[in-house]
């Protein structure tokens, strides 16, 4: 999937310099999806962000975000299942006035998942 809107990016890193973009941003979306019977699946998950200068009073500059989302989830019982989730974040930032920066951040969880279908949301083929 893909679309376009108007974002803005930045850090809170406490000091005064300008490090921040908004602008026009085209984005793209990859999901997958695989289903090992009534039991387990895994969903990975890619998205990447372009937040431009086009159309902003800032000048020059942009920001490339990168998300990626990998989980497993597992029944335990009927609808009640276990999921591990790894979540990984990139952010590549250039400015005219400053050095480039490169920001990396990685989340891994373990969650209570309620379900709300039986096969994980699989389609009927029949």
């Amino acid at each position: 999937m893909g679309g376009i809107g108007y974002a803005a990016v930045g850090t809170n890193n406490g000091k005064t310099e300008v490090d921040y973009h908004y602008g026009v941003a085209p984005q793209g979306l990859a999901a997958l999806r695989v289903i090992y019977g009534k039991q387990a699946s895994i969903d990975i998950t890619g998205r990447e962000y372009f937040v431009s200068d086009i159309d902003n009073a800032h000048v020059g500059g942009h920001d490339n975000i990168v998300r990626t989302d990998i989980a497993f989830t597992y029944r335990v019982y009927e609808k009640h299942a276990i999921s591990l989730k790894y979540q990984w974040n990139q952010r590549d930032a250039t400015f005219p006035a400053l050095e480039d920066r490169k920001q990396s951040t990685g989340t891994l969880g373990i969650y209570y998942t309620f379900l709300g279908h039986d096969g994980f949301g699989e389609t009927d083929w029949r």
